[in-house]
């Protein structure tokens, strides 16, 4: 009799893993790893956010081509009415009376002096680019914090599915054994009315399972760009890594991408402010022109060279405006990276915390998982020699298996937690 407690509490523990895996009898195995390198090919808002940056690239480049100077050439034809004009083709007057009038230039323009705004527009987008690239990086770093979310649900549904078939054995092993008590008049058929009532509450909540794991692996596969019965996921080794102090967590929260992009943003509203500014300042620029087709008076004349300056004296407070338009958009980043910081540290604090509270909880439940077992196979020895009723042996038995679901919660959830800190301080795995 003991013999067969024993085996039954041992198929309780190392459930064979075929309950789940009829589901995933085909297919690859991917870790968690494997998933997150997978949807980073297909993720689309990587591709995404990728082109961001391209665009800053190109943005970078129109900037720096403000401060160089700008090359053209020029062909103009004018073809005008000269039938009641009295004269001949020759001198100033001629020329403008000519009813062709050909004109071909280089034109060479290039700005001297404008506030030096160019060159804060160039360091702008040099920050915005950058900035654009941490955001790559944060984007990734949501996407595997999404995956993480996705693998380890799956996880914890294949180990509820294992309790749920487990107990599902027990029970019928129970109904046999009450079957032949109750022919033998040793229990009373309610008994036996009332473990088959459980016996099909455990498989109507082994059918909530199994819809639950298709949603999930349904959710990895959309993020995966994989067919659900393509792959199976493979379960990471654990993870014994020491947990540091807080404040060592709390020292890495300025190295979180969105805060170094806010950070790089910042740098460029200080130079749309210096933009802003340049409108105050005289503008000088210089335009020259080599002609190689001139008629005329004007055909001797090869070159020309235009200075201009201008000095601005009112502008009906549009430079004003754009002015402190610019200085509280500046002040808004500001602030805006005050509340990322805080809002950083704060999420650290949490992680941290439940964290520590998951690995004390796993091992109070590790204490709690062998009491249960222990409590059911002493009860049903005592109920075969009739000290105890089969509610009790139920009880016993519904107690232990809801530990054991608990511990395998706990155990799946430390993983995901200690996962969520590592991301929330910028710790990713390569």
């Amino acid at each position: 009799m003991i013999k067969k407690i024993g085996v039954a509490l041992f198929v309780l523990i190392s459930l064979p893993n075929f309950l789940v895996a009829e589901r995933e009898s085909s297919g690859i195995r991917l870790t968690l790893m494997d998933c997150y390198h997978r949807a980073l090919e297909k993720s689309e808002n990587i591709r995404i956010q990728a082109q961001n940056i391209v665009q800053a690239e190109l943005e970078k480049q129109r900037a720096l081509g403000t401060v160089l100077p700008n090359l053209k050439f020029n062909f103009s034809q004018t073809y005008q009415d000269t039938s009641g004009v009295e004269g001949g083709s020759g001198g100033v007057g001629g020329t403008f009376t000519r009813s062709e009038r050909p004109e071909s230039k280089f034109v060479l323009k290039q700005e001297l002096f404008s506030g030096f705004k160019e060159f804060a527009a160039l360091s702008a987008s040099k920050s915005l680019s950058q900035k654009e690239t941490f955001l790559l990086k944060n984007v990734a770093k949501l996407l595997f914090r999404e995956i993480a979310q996705s693998f380890y649900q799956i996880t914890q549904l294949k180990k509820d599915l294992e309790n749920v078939q487990t107990i599902l054995i027990f029970t019928q092993e129970r109904i046999k054994e009450l079957q032949s008590r109750v022919q033998l008049g040793k229990s009373r058929e309610s008994e036996m009315l009332s473990v088959e009532s459980q016996l099909f509450m455990s498989r109507s909540e082994e059918e909530k399972i199994k819809g639950e794991l298709e949603i999930a692996r349904e959710n990895l596969s959309t993020l995966l760009g994989m067919e659900t019965d393509s792959f199976q996921i493979a379960e990471d080794p654990d993870s014994n890594d020491p947990v540091e102090l807080m404040e060592t967590y709390l020292g890495k929260v300025g190295q979180r991408t969105e805060i170094r992009a806010q950070s790089e943003e910042i740098q460029a509203r200080r130079q749309n402010v210096k933009i802003a500014r340049a409108q105050f300042f005289p503008h000088a620029n210089f335009t020259g022109n080599y002609y190689t087709k001139r008629v005329g008076f004007q055909e001797p004349i090869d070159w020309d060279v235009l200075l201009n300056l201008d000095i601005p004296i009112f502008q009906g407070r549009i430079a004003q405006s754009a002015l402190r338009r610019s200085s509280s958009e500046l002040k808004q980043s500001e602030l805006e990276l005050l509340r990322l910081k805080r809002n950083a540290e704060s999420e650290v604090r949490k992680k941290f915390l439940l964290l520590k509270s998951a690995l004390q909880q796993h091992k109070t439940l590790v204490d709690a998982y062998k009491k249960s077992e222990e409590s059911y196979r002493v009860q049903t020895g005592e109920y075969r020699l009739g000290l105890v009723n089969n509610l009790e042996v139920l009880q016993a038995l519904n107690q232990l298996q809801e530990t054991k679901r608990n511990l395998d919660r706990i155990f799946v959830q430390t993983k995901l937690y200690r996962i969520d800190l590592k991301i929330a301080v910028e710790e990713l795995p390569q």
